[in-house]
């Protein structure tokens, strides 16, 4: 089974959550739910992620390039205080996983 966790990179969280998926069966694609963890980055999503528009767009274009080609099981996001992707991006992705069970 697939399953595809998008999260924010939070100390080992997502390494945790990872490895715990694994031991249950899943192969898991992990993708950072902002496009960069820097201070500057992170605040600026959080004020107005409009400001940095074409990097959070070049960021998921590399997702979708990545997990477009594959099928998952299930699609997993944990949105933390900043998730940078529009509602227009997780319907794109939802349009790419028909099949996925989708978990937010």
């Amino acid at each position: 089974m697939k399953l595809l966790l998008i999260m924010p990179r939070f100390f080992n969280y997502p390494q945790v959550i990872s490895d715990e998926l694994g031991r249950m069966g899943y192969e898991v694609d992990f993708f950072d739910d902002r496009p960069s963890t820097s201070g500057l980055v992170k605040a600026i999503i959080r004020v107005n992620k409009n400001l940095i528009h074409t990097y959070i767009n070049q960021y998921f274009e590399y997702i979708m390039e990545t997990v477009g080609c594959k099928d998952y099981d299930i699609v997993f996001v944990i949105s933390g205080q900043s998730l940078s992707f529009s509602e227009h991006m997780i319907e794109r992705i939802k349009k790419t996983q028909q099949n996925a069970k989708f978990i937010l």
